[in-house]
């Protein structure tokens, strides 16, 4: 199954407070899921895989319609968002690349830490680059690890927190690897056509959509 290796993300600013006139710094909690391209999620029209979940935030937020993934493979995609430059120029885009960043090219997790954000990645740090003289965007992470339940809690008191959740379950391996869950009917799947209709390409999109929705169940 020819898999877009499209990150799907869901950002969501949990707090918003205005005092006296003036804005607080929002908490930030930044959910991505693995590899699914849009076309495997209900509000982007899929029609193969259940997302209660993500429609829901869908519904209450906003979609992006026209947003395009410039790396299209996992590690050159969390390079462009730890720098916010294209892969093709911080020299990411082949996977495992691990090309050295100039001091100059700023993380994003190293700036929100400088305006006072406690910072957390649960838990992918893979990022395809090297900082120059040792430099590297893992050390702008307060907390990384698997502690999902945690991660904001360790900050100081008042403190704003800026939290990535990655989920895995519909990483592309779920439907070529030993996702054991087909409970998906195979025969009422959707085929793109470029597809071949056959019973093994039918098994493999039953797989992925059922990997797709337990993906929705922990959003």
């Amino acid at each position: 199954m020819n898999l877009t290796s499209f990150t799907f993300i869901l950002v969501s600013a949990l707090t918003y407070a205005c005092l006296s006139g003036k804005t607080e710094q929002p908490n930030v909690l930044w959910i991505t899921s693995e590899d699914n391209s849009i076309e495997w999620v209900g509000c982007y029209g899929s029609k193969n895989a259940k997302t209660p979940n993500i429609d829901q935030l869908a519904k209450e937020g906003f979609r992006y319609l026209y947003c395009f993934d410039n790396g299209a493979v996992c590690a050159p995609t969390r390079s462009s968002w730890i720098t916010g430059m294209h892969a093709i120029s911080n020299g990411t885009q082949p996977m495992r690349s691990g090309f050295e960043i100039p001091d100059s090219i700023r993380f994003y997790n190293e700036l929100l830490q400088e305006a006072g954000y406690y910072t957390s990645n649960c838990s992918k740090t893979d990022y395809n680059l090297r900082g120059s003289n040792g430099r590297n965007p893992k050390e702008f992470w307060n907390y990384s690890g698997g502690d999902y339940a945690g991660t904001w809690k360790k900050r100081e008191k008042g403190q704003p927190f800026f939290t990535v959740y990655n989920i895995g379950d519909s990483h592309e391996s779920r439907a070529f690897g030993d996702h054991k869950d087909e409970s998906v009917d195979p025969k009422k799947m959707i085929l793109a056509p470029y597809h071949p209709d056959l019973p093994e390409m039918r098994n493999t999109y039953a797989k992925y959509a059922s990997a797709i929705s337990k993906m929705d169940s922990l959003v």
